[in-house]
C-alpha cells in the first residue's frame, strides 16, 4: 500500500513509520523538516510543509491510506482536508484515551467525552489537550468516510519525548538510595510505542475502520518499578506518601506514571483496550520496554520530569534522622 503519515519523525509516528515499512508499505511522510530530519533517509518519501500553514506539497497525490499523528486542534485537520479528502480511501487519526471525561474503571470506547468552555481555543495545555482532541476526532469523521480512531494511553519506549517512563528506567540505573512513594498498588498502564505502532500497521493493512482504546496492559506502580529496578544496584526506599507532600515532591511532574499521592487509582488508569485486544493489539513484556528504554537512555545526563537530586537527598536525609 502506498501510505501516507502527517508527522512520523517523533517517537509514536517514528514507530508507526518503521512498522509501515517492516510490513512493506511504501511510505511518505509530510513534516516541517524540523525535528529529527534525516531520519529516514533513503526509505521515506519526505514532503515538507506546515498543516497549520502551506499544505501544498499533498496536493495532486493519491494514498491508499493516511495516518495522522501530529494534529493537536481541529484546524491542523481541516487544513490537510482541503488535498486529502478525495485522494485516500482510509483515514486513521491517533487521539488519546484523555478524550474522556472523568472515565471510570474498565473505559469502553462509548465513554462520555470532554467539552470545551471555549472550543475556538488552539492553546494546547493540560486543560485542553483532552477537549481538542475531541474536535479534532470530530473534524476526521466529518471529513472523510472510511475512518479509524485510534487513543492510546501512556506510550513508553525509546525515543520518549516525554521522559514519563524512562525516567524510573533511567534513574534505577544510576544507582544508590532512590525513594519512592509507596503507592505499589496503584494502577497504571503503559503501552510500547512499537506494539501500539505494530496494532496501527495492522489496522491499515486490513482497513479496518471503528474506534479503538490502546492503552498498556493492566499493571501497577510497584510492579512498573520492580521491573525498572531488576539487574541494577539501585536500592528503593519505599517511604509513605506523606513524606513526600512534606517535601513539597509533586506527583506527575516529580512522580511520573503517579496521578496522586494518596494511592488512588484513577479511570485513566484502568481503560479497557479489549476491542483492540481483539483486532490484534500484542504487547511484548514489560522487561523489554525497560531494557531497550535503558538501552536508549544510558548516555541521558537528566531528564525532563522526575525528582531531582536535591529532593531525593532531603527524603532520604529525612528518614535517615528518623
Amino acid at each position: 500500500m502506498k501510505v501516507l503519515v502527517l508527522g512520523g519523525t517523533k517517537f509514536v509516528g517514528r514507530s508507526i513509520v518503521d512498522a509501515l515499512l517492516a510490513q512493506g508499505h511504501s511510505v511518505s511522510i509530510f513534516t516541517r523538516g524540523q525535528t529529527n530530519a534525516d531520519v529516514f533517509e533513503g526509505k521515506v518519501e519526505k514532503l515538507v510543509g506546515d498543516r497549520l500553514g502551506d499544505c501544498s506539497a499533498l496536493a495532486s497525490t493519491q494514498w491508499d491510506a493516511v495516518v495522522d499523528t501530529s494534529a493537536y486542534v481541529p484546524r491542523a485537520v481541516d487544513s490537510v482536508a482541503e488535498y486529502l479528502r478525495d485522494a485516500t480511501r482510509f483515514y486513521l487519526f491517533i487521539s488519546t484515551i484523555s478524550v474522556y471525561d472523568d472515565p471510570p474503571a474498565q473505559q469502553d470506547e462509548s465513554g462520555k467525552l470532554l467539552g470545551l468552555d471555549d472550543p475556538a481555543t488552539e492553546v494546547v495545555d493540560g486543560s485542553t489537550y483532552g477537549g481538542l482532541k475531541v474536535l479534532c476526532e470530530k473534524a476526521v469523521q466529518r471529513h472523510y468516510n472510511n475512518v479509524a480512531i485510534v487513543r492510546p494511553g501512556i506510550v513508553a519506549g525509546p525515543h520518549d519525548p516525554t521522559d514519563r517512563f524512562t525516567f524510573w528506567v533511567w534513574r534505577m540505573s544510576q544507582g544508590g538510595e532512590v525513594p519512592v512513594p509507596n503507592c505499589k498498588e496503584t494502577a497504571v498502564q503503559v503501552i510500547d510505542a512499537r506494539d501500539l505502532a505494530a496494532f496501527v500497521a495492522r489496522l491499515v493493512t486490513s482497513e479496518t475502520l471503528g474506534i479503538f482504546n490502546a492503552a498498556g496492559p493492566q499493571s501497577t506502580f510497584g510492579e512498573i518499578i520492580e521491573a525498572c529496578l531488576a539487574g541494577t544496584s539501585s536500592k528503593v526506599l519505599w517511604l509513605s506518601p506523606a513524606a513526600f507532600q512534606q517535601a513539597e515532591v509533586e506527583a506527575w511532574s516529580n512522580l511520573p506514571l503517579l496521578a496522586n499521592l494518596e494511592g488512588k487509582s484513577t479511570g485513566l488508569m484502568q481503560i479497557s483496550s479489549a476491542h483492540a485486544v481483539k483486532h490484534v493489539l500484542v504487547y511484548r513484556p514489560l522487561a523489554q520496554t525497560v531494557e531497550d528504554t535503558r538501552t536508549w537512555s544510558l548516555d541521558r545526563d537528566s531528564m525532563n520530569v522526575g525528582m531531582s537530586p536535591e529532593q531525593e537527598e532531603a527524603l532520604v536525609r529525612s528518614t535517615s534522622l528518623k
